[in-house]
């Protein structure tokens, strides 16, 4: 007597192999397109590697990454900076 398995082994492991190519996509694209994320401090938020405009959020807070000339205009226009991510200006003088 031979016994068949109900379960196509070799659909399970394409299956398989796609759910693990899609992890792996969806991962790497996440860290290629840069991410918001709370520093050790507790206090600072980071965002390397976003494009300046770009939007994210932290502990259900959504900050913008601003350059420096998007800084001061937001000062200068008396506009809320709370909820900005200042990664990648180097000077804050002036």
């Amino acid at each position: 007597m031979t016994y068949t398995h109900p379960i196509d082994i070799s659909k399970l492991f394409l299956n398989l192999r796609k759910a693990i190519l899609f992890l792996t996509i969806l991962l790497f694209s996440s860290f290629v397109r840069g991410q918001f994320s709370l520093a050790s401090n507790n206090k600072t938020i980071l965002c390397p590697n976003v494009a300046n405009g770009s939007t994210g959020t932290v502990n259900g807070v959504e900050y913008t990454k601003v350059n420096r000339s998007d800084l001061q205009s937001k000062i200068a226009a008396n506009q809320d900076v709370s909820c900005v991510c200042t990664t990648g200006i180097t000077n804050m003088s002036g």
